[in-house]
């Protein structure tokens, strides 16, 4: 979800402690976004690991550039 979404999120009180913001980098496009739940450590990371990876290698341009342009 967006920043502002997720931010508004953090302040009610129903969700206080069960959610945190990841990252806050602009994805393009609508409606891109990735949930996990708080605790799920090995799966945030496996997640960032293959982000990270394709950012590295190229792909996730290429990825944006053919789907979200």
């Amino acid at each position: 979800m967006d920043a502002p979404v997720a931010k508004s999120f953090l302040g009610q009180e129903d969700f206080s402690g069960k959610i945190k913001i990841a990252f806050e980098e602009e994805i393009k496009g609508e409606g891109k976004a990735i949930a996990i739940n708080l605790g799920e450590d090995d799966l945030l990371e496996a997640v960032n690991d293959a982000l990270q990876e394709l950012s590295d290698s190229g792909e996730l341009f290429m990825m944006m550039t053919k789907w979200f342009d």
